[in-house]
């Protein structure tokens, strides 16, 4: 009777870390400045964002209404498409359909994967496994990037595209997994009218009226949009700082990689004791950890063109890597089963608008046409730490005390 949901937990590991393996492409900022001006690449990344916002809201109404797997082989079906695309891409219309493809698997696993996973412990009655776990698979799942991010850009040596090339390998046998899986018992709980989509929004809107999750709303949506900083511009930093050191500009998708990889088995090495460090210093003290590291990163950025502040910044995914098992934890037990994909959805659709709204900003404030120059990052960077500074205050002034209570079993038992 259990054999599914175990043999559940036995794939989704794979699935999360393939996602992961390929999907970071370390050259993508390269690859796109090389076909297109730096004005088109910002809007490039500007409709990705703007594609995923759109897509949030649909994505955890169709997960939490028709089906953790059936969303999933949508989102990686939609992978395998956008991959494709970006390997064969040489106009701007292409690009631009490769990225609204990307958006709609990055959207339609959004909070699927997390609900599909925490779903599955329910039916085994192992629930309490999950913020473990979830930091368990975050590890796996960064070492794999650590090594995709590698082969990317040792490949991108030869051309760009080429590490598009792996990651539509590595989407194919998600597809087979996604195909291969259960859907969870669990889910199949609905209650009556949970079809009807401004339900949905209206149950999460009700949620947000819980202190705790109203601040973890917020403290998500403002940590997505700067976890994005430094990697939309870690590329072009290096580039920069690779010519002021007279190093030739066609190592710079190998030293991307390496660079990548670095920052991933950083993450990992964060992944697999944020439930620990939660454990010793709070949820609080940790979600603030992960605010100071990467508002102290920007900021180093933003100041100099330098080496020291390159290696700084192999630190980039520590915040997202020390965040994600500790927030989730804390969410998933408070949010119904019913609306729990349209929460998470909701929370990364906000990030995503914040930071694809930004984009625009920036975009607006670049002057050069061409390559990216370092005086054009710097500004960027120094508008993006402003940005900062102003999410940090926030949520420093808007703290419940709940939030410094929450610990490992606090929250309502899932239904």
């Amino acid at each position: 009777m259990r054999s599914a949901p175990v043999t559940n937990l036995r794939l989704y590991p794979w699935y999360a870390i393939l996602y992961e393996t390929f999907f970071w492409v370390p050259v993508f900022f390269l690859f796109f400045n090389e076909h297109l001006g730096l004005e088109q690449v910002l809007l490039l990344e500007s409709i990705y964002f703007i594609s995923v916002v759109a897509l949030e809201i649909p994505s955890g109404y169709f997960s939490d209404t028709l089906g953790r797997r059936v969303t999933m082989i949508l989102a990686s079906t939609a992978l395998v498409a956008s991959y494709f695309l970006f390997f064969i891409a040489e106009t701007f219309p292409i690009f631009v359909a490769a990225q609204v493809l990307l958006a709609l698997g990055v959207a339609f696993n959004s909070g699927t994967t997390s609900s599909f996973l925490y779903d599955t412990l329910v039916d085994l009655d192992r629930s309490q496994e999950y913020g473990p776990m979830e930091a368990s698979i975050g590890h796996r799942a960064f070492l794999a990037g650590a090594a995709g991010a590698l082969l990317g850009g040792a490949v991108g040596m030869a051309d760009e595209r080429y590490a598009y090339g792996l990651s539509l390998l590595a989407s194919i046998p998600m597809l087979l997994i996604a195909i291969s899986l259960t859907e969870p018992a669990s889910t199949k709980r609905r209650r009556p009218g949970s079809r009807d989509i401004m339900r949905q929004l209206r149950q999460c809107r009700q949620l947000l009226r819980q202190p705790v999750l109203r601040w973890l709303m917020v403290y998500a949506i403002i940590m997505v949009m700067l976890n994005h900083v430094p990697w939309e511009f870690f590329q072009p930093y290096l580039k920069a700082l690779g010519g002021t050191l007279g190093l030739p500009s066609d190592t710079t998708p190998l030293a991307t990689g390496i660079y990548t990889a670095i920052t991933m088995l950083i993450a990992a090495w964060c992944a697999k004791r944020s439930i620990r460090i939660r454990d010793r210093i709070g949820l609080a003290g940790t979600l603030f950890l992960a605010l100071l590291i990467q508002v102290v990163l920007i900021g180093l950025m933003s100041a100099v063109l330098s080496t020291i502040v390159a290696v700084a910044v192999l630190a980039r995914s520590a915040p997202r890597a020390l965040m994600t098992a500790p927030m989730n934890a804390a969410m998933a037990p408070r949010v119904p089963t019913e609306i729990r994909a349209s929460w998470f959805s909701l929370m990364s659709l906000g990030g995503r608008l914040a930071f694809a709204g930004w984009l625009v900003v920036l975009a607006s404030v670049a002057t050069e046409h061409g390559e990216a120059s370092w005086a054009d990052i710097q500004v960027m960077l120094q508008w993006s730490l402003l940005a900062a500074a102003i999410g940090a205050g926030v949520l420093v002034v808007f703290l419940p005390k709940e939030v410094l209570e929450v610990g490992e079993s606090s929250g309502p038992n899932e239904p």
